[in-house]
């Protein structure tokens, strides 16, 4: 019988997609943990940095 080399770099990512911690609705929850990990105030900053790189692309591709 012919035996195949797996590619074991290609295996364990996908492994580590598998175990990556999804709720059962596909939500990541990794990422709910770390915004939970900021202060309150910490997570405001983030999202109005967030809201402000939002801004600043669509203020660019309205302008090409």
């Amino acid at each position: 019988m012919k035996q195949y080399k797996s590619k074991p770099q290609k295996e364990e990512k996908c492994l580590s997609l598998l175990s990556a911690p999804y709720s059962s609705d596909s939500v990541d929850l990794s990422l709910i943990q770390w915004m939970l990990s900021f202060t309150p105030t910490q997570r405001l900053q983030i999202l109005q940095h967030n809201i402000r790189s939002i801004m600043r692309l669509r203020g660019g591709k309205a302008d090409t």
